[in-house]
């Protein structure tokens, strides 16, 4: 691997797995067009890594409200006790689905038609959800007003993140917007969700790293993967947020369909 390519792919899973454009289907991409090969069970570990560091910085404040809700019993802090037990309620699904149907789904759906496919179907559903969410949310709810209900529903949607092309900050933000959540409540909401997915994806492949006895590993390119997906991955949260609240979730979504019918054209 070049310390070029380790930048950019730290770089680019930052950004997409934040933002709800799919981090798989553009890692399928940059392969399909610069031929490059996949770079290893620690890499993967390390961006994981890095995004993980990114999350877990920008919501330090909520993340210090659940922690103290969940070991005291200091009322001021209860709601927060409530969201941290619906965000681990909210990761069951997608946790047994992924060990029970992602070695199937790597091998048989990692194709550009399908990401492709993905991006515009859900592009299509996620500005249904706004406008959904737009006729039926509360503007002034926040997430301590997240009720179990909602966050079993979005547990269960975040299953379709499996399918490449689908994003899993999208799907996640489509389902919460869906139940009623306003836009940046879907959002926010989705980010701390990302927290068990990540930090779970991470650890299995150290686990898988471990027990390889043949990798090799450079911790040069591991550390700039960490740093530049870190990085890249606190300015797209900190974009997410501001874009949100701007213009919606539409200029996403024309992403997203401009760069489905790209693939499908020229790929």
């Amino acid at each position: 691997m070049l310390l070029g390519q380790a930048i950019i792919l730290g770089i680019l899973q930052g950004l997409t797995e934040f933002l709800p454009i799919s981090s798989s289907g553009h890692l399928i991409i940059i392969r399909e067009l610069f031929q490059w090969v996949d770079h290893g069970l620690s890499f993967d570990a390390f961006l994981h890594l890095g995004t993980l560091l990114a999350v877990v910085v920008y919501f330090r404040k909520e993340l210090k409200d659940i922690f103290l809700g969940i070991c005291t019993k200091n009322i001021k802090t209860i709601k927060y006790r409530r969201l941290g037990y619906f965000l681990l309620i909210a990761s069951v699904p997608a946790a047994l689905a992924g060990v029970l149907f992602e070695p199937f789904i790597e091998t048989s759906f990692r194709s550009v038609n399908i990401v492709a496919v993905s991006l515009i179907v859900w592009a299509v559903v996620m500005l249904i959800a706004e406008e959904y969410s737009r006729k039926v949310s509360k503007e002034k709810g926040g997430l301590e007003d997240i009720t179990i209900l909602q966050s079993i529903a979005v547990g269960f949607w975040q299953i379709l993140a499996l399918i490449p092309g689908t994003s899993r900050s999208g799907i996640t933000m489509t389902g919460s917007l869906f139940t009623g959540m306003n836009r940046e409540v879907a959002v926010r909401f989705s980010f701390l969700l990302s927290i068990p997915i990540i930090a779970g994806a991470g650890l299995f492949s150290l686990i898988d790293l471990i027990q390889s006895t043949n990798v090799l590993f450079d911790w040069q390119f591991a550390v700039v993967g960490l740093v530049s997906s870190a990085i890249s991955g606190y300015i797209a949260i900190a974009l997410m947020l501001k874009l949100v609240r701007m213009w919606g979730f539409k200029p996403f979504a024309v992403y997203r369909i401009i760069l489905a019918l790209a693939l499908l054209f020229f790929l």
